[in-house]
């Protein structure tokens, strides 16, 4: 065994020095580094990532190739926070259906901003795979983190440049799926989205309390068709179908199915 001093970073602050032999994991790299910052957490190791890679527990470190002017990078886990409350419970995204570009948000081509790619470059992420995640998460940078470490998903297509698509049209089918969930059973998502001039997405849970408060206000004030042109359309962030199903109850508006 040999010993090595590692220069640890966690997001833009500067890198701080830590020495562990290089016969250990990175998963006792992972508690050393949660025992100089505990603000990482304790019931859950933080995710280590080096030049980009996700590093697994059980990778030796001199098989890293970690050089004195290297740093690796140390994300707590990001679920635990939004366990206290979701981003947006106070009011839903609106998503215009019929203009190309406010559809499309940054799925159609719209530039992420500058410091959220300058923050996930810091992380060790190559600035393509960055502006790849964000286009993909619509600008969020938490979903954006997380499509990082586990997979970004496919890009929705927006309408061509120029044009409009009806609620229901191209872009609905490849961001929204298939077909969305009525109170009437499942529909294809351009029946069901059918004369609609925006569409307004609806991150919510049940686990959520402040989304449980604010669910009855949203449907209050969108009570009596008073706004014909819109389609509220829930996208649930439930941890199981029971859930789902009891909270879709309480709503009057569409749903992306669970799971989907």
């Amino acid at each position: 065994m040999a010993p090595l001093e590692v220069k640890i970073r966690v997001g833009a602050s500067e890198p701080f020095p830590v020495e562990i032999d290089d016969e250990e994991t990175v998963e006792s790299l992972a508690v050393l580094v949660i025992s100089v910052r505990d603000d990482l957490g304790d019931e859950e190791l933080p995710r280590l990532v080096f030049k980009g890679k996700v590093l697994k527990h059980d990778e030796v470190i001199k098989d890293l190739g970690i050089q004195p002017t290297d740093f690796v990078v140390a994300v707590g886990k990001a679920p635990k926070k939004a366990e206290e409350a979701p981003a947006a419970p106070a009011a839903p995204a609106l998503a215009p259906a019929a203009p190309a570009a406010p559809a499309a948000a940054a799925a159609g081509g719209v530039a992420p901003p500058e410091e959220l790619v300058v923050q996930l470059c810091s992380m060790g992420f190559e600035r393509p795979k960055v502006i790849q995640a964000l286009a993909a998460a619509f600008n969020n940078p938490d979903r954006a983190v997380e499509y990082l470490f586990s997979g970004i998903p496919a890009t929705p297509e927006a309408p061509a440049a120029g044009g409009y698509a009806p609620a229901g049209g191209h872009w609905s089918e490849a961001t929204l799926g298939p077909q969305l969930l009525t109170k009437s059973g499942l529909q294809p998502t351009q029946q069901a989205l059918s004369g609609a001039k925006v569409v307004a997405l609806y991150f919510s849970a049940h686990w959520c309390p402040p989304c449980r408060a604010f669910t009855p206000q949203l449907a209050a004030a969108l009570s009596g068709n008073r706004f014909p042109q819109l389609a509220v359309v829930f996208v649930s962030s439930d941890r199981d179908p029971a859930s789902f199903q009891s909270y879709y109850a309480e709503m009057p508006w569409l749903s992306i199915p669970y799971g989907s």
